[in-house]
């Protein structure tokens, strides 16, 4: 565990807790295209992410489904 997390938690902190540790999993590129993104839409970076992965992700029945039917659909790569 990430040593700012439990200070992060104490403080209230959730957003920088959460920046860490999706920080600490993604790749440098990905990170600056990130906040870039945020900043050029003036938004926090969670709601970007939020977007970003609402779009990229099947919707929760499907996924129930496919879990259901042992049937995994493609995953298309974005560009």
């Amino acid at each position: 565990m990430h040593a700012d997390s439990d200070a992060d938690r104490r403080n209230g902190d959730k957003a920088a807790g959460c920046d860490v540790r999706l920080a600490s999993r993604v790749s440098p590129t990905v990170d600056r295209r990130l906040r870039l993104l945020a900043l050029v839409q003036r938004q926090p970076l969670s709601h970007v992410l939020t977007q970003l992965l609402d779009q990229a992700l099947p919707p929760h029945d499907e996924l129930i489904d496919q879990l259901r039917h042992g049937e995994p659909e493609p995953v298309e790569a974005v560009a």
